[in-house]
């Protein structure tokens, strides 16, 4: 791994809402904070509960949403401020694949004329020979043939559209990849079939993907990093590997115990954590740490002071008791009782 390919610095965004002309504009905290960095070659996966922000940080990072406050560089370039030419050159290097791929192909656009775009926005092929040929290797690298260049998307089985949009990604050859929930829309059958497509890619080109998904078996298969998402803010940022051993935090404790297992009967099954409440207005965050609401281990601190960022051992976790010993603890605590 070498130097940093994206990275995002105190990002925040912020939807204001105003509900009638004699109010005050409220504000929808979506992102309060945001800082990552993305190397060569890594894939980092950003999981939470619906509604966390996760989807909005993709806009941000692909500046298709512009942040309230923050940086986001690409190769070090800043990406936030820059005049609309620039912006065009450094979108070259970040490209998105969206969830739903019956939504993000235009149905009055051929198969050839929505990979051939990318090519000639970036001036990438000269000429209408060249593009063509250029379609065609993209349709083969990702497993269609080029005689789909013709068709329309509805034309199209989902695994296939979806292997378009990863055409259509791979056309102006990015550094980052962010795939924003690519197989959720699939059959589980077609979904394999395109997670070890994005693999061999990704090894074959040294690109780098921002992972955003729910399927948590997933994430911990494809990727390098974890970075669990709560309320508009990273709550922990772990190696994979580190975090299958041990969390730092209690919503991520939370949050991997519902994973399911692959064996039900194994001794190494975990305990189901059930969170009390559901997730908070982001509207109106919570004051102190934003998890005290449903976390089963709050203190007098938790609900009156933010906690730091600490860092762990090249982890880092947003919580007041991170790193103590036997913390969180192994089993939930429900009224002053470790739950049985």
């Amino acid at each position: 791994m070498t130097d940093a390919v994206l990275e995002a610095v105190d990002l925040v965004k912020h939807y204001p809402i105003k509900r009638s002309m004699f109010q005050h504009a409220e504000m929808v905290h979506a992102l309060d904070g945001i800082s990552l960095t993305l190397k060569r070659g890594e894939t980092l996966a950003v999981v939470g509960e619906s509604g966390c922000g996760k989807s909005t940080l993709a806009k941000c990072l692909m500046r298709l949403e512009k942040p309230t406050r923050g940086a986001v560089r690409v190769a070090g370039q800043d990406f936030t401020t820059t005049e609309p030419k620039q912006t065009r050159a450094l979108r070259k290097s970040v490209q998105i694949i969206f969830q739903d791929p019956y939504a993000s192909l235009n149905p009055r656009r051929t198969i050839y004329q929505t990979i051939s775009d990318p090519l000639r926005v970036q001036r990438l092929r000269r000429g209408a020979k060249a593009q063509q040929q250029r379609v065609a290797e993209l349709l083969q690298l990702v497993g269609i043939g080029p005689e789909y260049m013709d068709r329309h998307p509805h034309e199209l089985s989902g695994g296939q559209r979806q292997r378009v949009a990863i055409a259509r990604a791979l056309a102006v050859e990015p550094q980052v990849i962010i795939c924003d929930e690519p197989v959720s829309a699939l059959d589980v059958s077609i979904q394999a079939q395109v997670i070890n497509l994005l693999k061999r890619l990704q090894s074959q080109f040294e690109m780098s993907y921002l992972f955003i998904s729910h399927d948590l078996a997933l994430v911990q298969h494809v990727s390098n990093r974890v970075a669990v998402m709560y309320l508009g803010e990273f709550v922990e940022v772990a190696p994979t590997q580190a975090l299958k051993q041990r969390v730092l935090h209690p919503y991520s404790q939370a949050l991997f115990s519902a994973a399911p297992v692959a064996d039900p009967g194994s001794s190494t099954r975990k305990q189901r954590i059930i969170l009390a409440g559901d997730v908070p207005s982001p509207l109106h965050p919570p004051s102190g740490c934003r998890f005290h609401t449903r976390c089963p281990y709050t203190r007098d601190i938790c609900t009156t002071t933010p906690p730091p960022v600490k860092e762990i051992n090249g982890r880092l976790a947003r919580c007041h008791f991170a790193g103590e010993a036997n913390f969180p603890p192994s089993r939930p605590v429900i009224n002053g009782k470790a739950a049985v």
